[in-house]
């Protein structure tokens, strides 16, 4: 208690089978965190925050925080564009305004973050709302919402600060592409520890099995938990946050390698990849784009009692080619569509769907998006399907089945 180790990095190297580490409560910034560290099936290793604390590992940088702060200047005072005065030494950074629980667009070209063309009527060079780029070491702010970005379906407004000046803003700047890369780790289990300010939170490769995360709280800017293959894994009790900005529903940008669309891809999965035998169980999921992308050959999965709330595309995604997956029992509210089996390769498999509640009631705008649908289904016969609640728009208008 007296003489505690600094960081997470180092500490994890110091343990062996049975060890249990405890966290003190506070911020440790830290990221590209790599262990394979090994428990044993009678003795695993327990990283947690200590009792009655929390901890939090953050993979952003200490400044920007504290607000008021002088921390950026302004370029153009007619579109509010601001850029950091320090200098960013990476080649990627992303941010987050705090006091909205919201990411910010990461915009790919100068023309677009600086374009005053508010509307996906003219596809050329559409300003999608408050983002961030990094252009020769600094880091390009604007945080003005589009005339057509203000308001909720409702009309109430959309929750996001008024002050467009991020000098008087609390802004988490992260530049870490990975926060801990589980590499063959075995018999490791994480508890209530905050892991955020990455752009994956968690990686875990094929060689990784029997990880427990338990009451976590995982806030990343496009991956929470990325699997290639790990095993025998227990995720519950815990809290994934894509941060999807409010505003950004209205105009839902897609892929801009793609001529026909507006803007930059912004994507958002909690767990992607190929995983076997996990338990994903009492979780929330919430303000993505896509919740899950499960892998090809996944198999032996259970997504059970979880709540899928606000995603701008499909909650769940399948491939085609996996076997023994169930779903029962989770709540999807005010999503875009709920699940959704992809491609039409491989040998499908056995995917059982039942006693969920899917509603996709919620008015979502999103240009380049389909119109909302309870399951889509490219080329899968195989899906067992019963005791469902569908909840949609008026007269079904809007709810579709696609087979």
């Amino acid at each position: 208690m007296n003489s505690p180790w600094r960081t997470l990095d180092a500490s994890l190297d110091k343990l062996s089978p049975g060890d249990i580490l405890n966290l003190r409560e506070g911020v440790y910034y830290e990221s590209n965190i790599s262990t394979g560290l090994d428990g044993n099936s009678n003795n695993q290793i327990i990283v947690q925050s200590y009792s009655g604390e929390r901890a939090v590992v953050d993979g952003g940088l200490p400044d920007f925080r504290n607000a008021p702060n002088s921390e950026w200047e302004l370029v153009d005072s007619d579109i509010h564009l601001y850029r950091s005065r320090r200098l960013i030494s990476s080649d990627y950074a992303q941010a987050w305004v705090l006091e909205a629980d919201t990411q910010l667009m990461e915009y790919d070209t100068t023309s677009r973050m600086d374009s005053r063309n508010y509307t996906v009527n003219d596809l050329s060079d559409v300003y999608s709302g408050p983002g961030v780029q990094l252009r020769n070491g600094n880091l390009y702010i604007r945080l003005e919402l589009g005339p057509y970005d203000r308001y909720e379906a409702d009309g109430s407004p959309v929750n996001f600060p008024v002050n467009p000046n991020p000098n008087n803003l609390s802004i988490a700047v992260y530049t870490s592409r990975t926060l801990l890369d589980l590499n063959g780790a075995s018999y490791l289990s994480f508890r209530n520890i905050d892991f955020v300010h990455s752009s994956t939170c968690m990686e875990m490769d094929g060689s990784t099995h029997n990880i427990t995360i338990d009451g976590c709280y995982i806030k990343h800017g496009v991956t929470g938990i990325g699997s290639t293959g790990a095993s025998n894994c227990e995720i519950l009790n815990s809290e994934f946050n894509g941060g999807i900005p409010r505003y950004f529903y209205w105009t839902d940008l897609k892929d801009s390698s793609d001529p026909s669309e507006a803007g930059p891809e912004f994507q958002t999965w909690s767990i992607v990849g190929t995983i076997h035998n996990f338990d994903i169980h009492h979780n929330t999921f919430r303000d993505l784009m896509d919740a899950m992308n499960i892998g090809g050959g996944s198999s032996d999965v259970t997504i059970t009692q979880n709540l899928f709330k606000e995603t701008s595309d499909d909650a769940l995604n399948f491939q085609t080619n996996v076997s023994n997956i169930e779903v029962s029992r989770n709540m999807f509210w005010h999503v875009l569509a709920g699940i959704a089996i992809l491609g039409d390769n491989g040998n499908s498999g056995n995917v059982y769907i039942h006693h969920n509640v899917i509603d996709n009631s919620t008015y979502q705008r999103g240009g380049g998006q389909s119109a909302p649908k309870v399951f889509g289904l490219n080329g899968q016969r195989d899906l067992r399907s019963a005791h469902m609640v569908v909840l949609g728009r008026p007269r079904g208008r809007y709810i579709t089945i696609l087979y």
